[in-house]
């Protein structure tokens, strides 16, 4: 956990913080946040998750990978 704790990715989203969700999706930590950051980037602002998404497809977590892949597939 880093200083101030985990990303609050539900909070970003609600806020529509494209660049915070951006930045929660590298938060290696947790595989689970960077799942829900990439949805959240995908549901509120799908032309700037476009990039994003695109660099995750070279991630080490084979699972993040598939939901990169996936988003970008839809």
């Amino acid at each position: 956990m880093g200083l101030f704790g985990p990303p609050d990715v539900e909070k970003m989203k609600a806020k529509h913080d494209v660049n915070g969700l951006v930045k929660a999706m590298g938060y290696k930590n947790d595989v689970v946040i960077r799942e829900k950051a990439l949805e959240a980037l995908c549901e509120i602002d799908m032309a700037h998750a476009v990039e994003p998404l695109i660099a995750v497809l070279k991630d080490a977590n084979s699972h993040v990978r598939r939901v990169a892949a996936d988003a970008l597939g839809a």
